[in-house]
């Protein structure tokens, strides 16, 4: 392969790579959280005993939010999946969930929207983990 193309490569994997753990990936959120950026604001989903918290905060991490918002959760392993019937709470969303669901290799896919702002679905492997550095 030309030294050029590798270069190239090289570069555009570094530029990538450095892009996505800017968004808080390889470290846990401001509530002990997973975090993920699905557009202009942050998803934190936190794992509790009975549920999944979420919450939907600024670019900066702060100011979570439900007014204007709303998320879709689901967990999908194998040939199972399962919709999450969340409920919206004062500043964040509660997901009622078993535990044994999040222990099972799948995905958890979180579709939402921050104060009328629409973001892309984001994913987290499950269980539930930091994305480490390369």
């Amino acid at each position: 392969m030309d030294k050029r193309i590798r270069l190239a490569l090289l570069t555009a994997t570094i530029t990538f790579t450095s892009t996505l753990y800017a968004h808080g990936e390889d470290k846990l959120g401001p509530h002990k959280g997973y975090i993920r950026m699905p557009g202009a604001y942050h998803v934190e989903v936190i794992p509790q005993k009975n549920s999944l918290d979420i919450m939907l905060l600024d670019a900066n991490f702060k100011n979570p939010t439900v007014l204007n918002s709303h998320i879709k959760a689901k967990i999908a392993s194998g040939d199972h999946h399962f919709r999450l019937k969340c409920e919206s709470m004062p500043n964040y969303f509660s997901c009622p969930v078993n535990h044994k669901m999040l222990a099972h290799h799948g995905t958890l896919t979180i579709e939402s929207k921050r104060r009328l702002s629409e973001g892309a679905p984001v994913s987290y492997p499950l269980p539930l983990k930091l994305t480490k550095q390369a």
